[in-house]
């Protein structure tokens, strides 16, 4: 194994979560896809009702014979987080993965390191049977009425939503080092009942036709949407904005201007906008984020984590319109 081998395969096989105070940004984005993986290995576990990962053909001493079944492809990455699973507990809060958490929590209360399905453990047991027991905790774990709230309770994320929106903010961020995030919650007049194909083809017009033409708004170097409906807010629209953050400081004047000009677009009243820079969270998700400042860019993945929701999306008739997006003016 060359130099460059040995050194990605030891960064494969780390999970800190963000721990070490030299963690780059790509890091956390790679632990986030981690995290991904252990709750795919979850869900494969509720739907194999009853499944076990491997089949022992034999246990004498001269022979041990064990079958691999299809959960046992997650054993590698299980062998993996059980090293850290412990050490990793309590998840950081910026984190949106139950199930991830669930799997962690059930590895570090048995305390179980897994090497090899053929090893033996030190009781005797086959390291493979010790595995499909703990499939079952899992199981057990995971179908309980108590998690089952819970997930309801938070929503459901898409992963290739979250990935995605990710990739791009990263995109944007080491492009000019530093970022100017704001956030605005978009809602047309009510009155005039806007299908959701018409609100998209409204907020396109503003992005992608008006906005590139005005002089103090044309300076937006990138933006993500998502769009929601279904509530009593009817249809609208959450929308991440980003300003070059070596030239910019203002976010509150910022999204000011933009929801103001939302509401230009409209012939009648009733238009409004949030400005969500106007408001205090306790995980700051917008202002000026910077390359290093690692606290936020962690604070910008969970409002991200929001967007890719699908609790509220749209369903029916709307189901073929996009559902979020990104680009530039």
């Amino acid at each position: 194994m060359g130099r460059n081998d040995h050194r990605n395969h030891k960064q494969s096989a780390r999970w800190k979560f963000g721990l070490e105070r030299n963690m780059t940004r790509d890091r956390v984005a790679g632990e986030l896809k981690k995290l991904w993986a252990l709750e795919r290995f979850a869900r494969d576990v509720i739907t194999r009702t009853g499944e076990s990962a491997f089949r022992i053909r034999s246990r004498s001493e001269s022979q041990l014979r064990v079958e691999p079944l299809y959960l046992s492809k997650h054993f590698e990455l299980i062998a993996d987080a059980s090293t850290h699973a412990a050490r990793l507990l309590p998840l950081p809060a910026w984190h949106c993965n139950l199930f991830a958490e669930a799997v962690l929590t059930v590895l570090a209360k048995r305390g179980v390191t897994f090497h090899y399905a053929h090893g033996l453990m030190s009781d005797g047991r086959l390291e493979a049977e010790e595995f499909n027991e703990m499939l079952d905790e899992v199981r057990r774990v995971l179908t309980a009425a108590e998690f089952t709230a819970e997930v309801q309770r938070r929503g459901r994320y898409d992963e290739r939503t979250y990935l995605m929106m990710s990739a791009y903010f990263n995109l944007l961020l080491d492009r000019y080092g530093k970022l100017l995030v704001l956030r605005l919650d978009l809602y047309p007049p009510k009155e005039m009942q806007l299908s959701q194909q018409q609100l998209l083809s409204t907020f396109q017009q503003m992005f992608h036709q008006n906005l590139r033409h005005n002089e103090r708004l044309n300076e937006i170097v990138g933006y993500v949407w998502k769009r929601e409906g279904g509530d009593q807010r009817g249809p609208h629209l959450h929308l991440f904005v980003f300003l070059d953050g070596n030239t910019h400081r203002n976010g509150w004047w910022w999204a000011n201007e933009l929801g103001m000009y939302w509401q230009s677009m409209f012939s009648m009243e009733g238009a409004h906008f949030e400005n969500c820079n106007a408001n205090t969270y306790a995980r700051n998700a917008i202002g000026l984020v910077t390359r290093h400042d690692l606290a936020k860019i962690r604070s910008v993945y969970g409002a991200i984590g929001y967007f890719a929701k699908v609790e509220q999306d749209c369903r029916g008739d709307d189901l073929k319109i996009r559902r979020w997006g990104c680009g530039h003016v």
